[in-house]
């Protein structure tokens, strides 16, 4: 049988996180000696980096850098303001060149069709903002929590 070890990855996330991990990673890392071996030598060095002595700078190094930086300047967004004409001149062509055809069409709708296609499209709208919005939120707590943070 081909016996397949763990990343280094995976063995990392066993000593940090050794839940996430799942049981039939958790049993090879148990039984395999070489996998053993080096989950020991990630311990000893996660070790060494806690007990080792944070840097300390004995200036404030924050306020160097933001000297040396230039002052931002705001560049009106040309891009986005012609790709929205150009986006609305297509819709204003499309409209026009296919007006007796959308009236046709919207004549021969029962009453409902268009009212419900409507309300589709705003819960549709909706639905997709809460999710991204959430998941802005989500990398925001992800980009601010203490754990990526510490070096």
């Amino acid at each position: 049988m081909k016996m397949i070890h763990l990343t280094d990855t995976e063995l990392q996330q066993y000593l940090t996180e050794p839940k996430t991990l799942g049981p039939e990673k958790t049993a090879h890392v148990l039984s395999c000696d070489h996998c053993a071996a080096k989950t020991a030598n990630y311990r000893l060095l996660f070790q060494g980096i806690a007990t080792e002595q944070r840097p300390a700078f004995d200036f404030d190094l924050s306020v160097l850098i933001l000297e040396q930086l230039p002052e931002p300047t705001r560049v009106f967004p040309w891009f986005a303001v012609i790709t929205g004409c150009i986006s609305a001149l297509v819709v204003a062509f499309s409209i026009t060149y296919f007006w007796s055809t959308l009236t046709a069409l919207a004549k021969g709708m029962s009453g409902m069709i268009l009212p419900m296609t409507a309300v589709v499209a705003a819960l549709v709208l909706i639905i997709q903002s809460f999710e991204l919005f959430r998941s802005y939120r989500q990398r925001m707590r992800t980009l601010l929590s203490e754990k990526t943070l510490q070096l």
